[in-house]
């Protein structure tokens, strides 16, 4: 992509340094949150044990949804149980990132 006048390396990393909590589900969520991490936020998804609806959603490729995949790209994800009190510290207090991480990618 170019813009004339503008710096290509701006438009991507406009939003560097920004954390973003997406607990959303579906489609318009991970859509605007997708957005957030294409221009740079660090996004993490949040979902239960047993992981979004959208995961499951045809079509799917080597047993993984192709468009939960795209809508969910280059985010981190987190698996939290919101409905114990464990679960639901890390969400009100905020304190950092945990010491592991998976990170959503692409069907192939």
């Amino acid at each position: 992509m170019s813009v004339s006048g503008n710096d290509e390396g701006n438009l991507t990393g406009s939003y560097s340094g920004l954390r973003v909590l997406d607990f959303s589900t579906t489609i318009a969520g991970p859509h605007c949150t997708r957005m957030l991490a294409d221009l740079g936020a660090e996004v993490i998804k949040i979902e239960t044990s047993e992981g979004e609806t959208m995961r499951t959603r045809p079509p799917v490729r080597n047993t993984c949804s192709t468009a939960f995949g795209q809508l969910n790209v280059g985010k981190r994800s987190l698996v939290l149980d919101l409905k114990s009190p464990e679960g639901s510290k890390p969400s009100a207090g905020w304190s950092g990132p945990p010491t592991s991480w998976s990170r959503i990618s692409a069907p192939a």
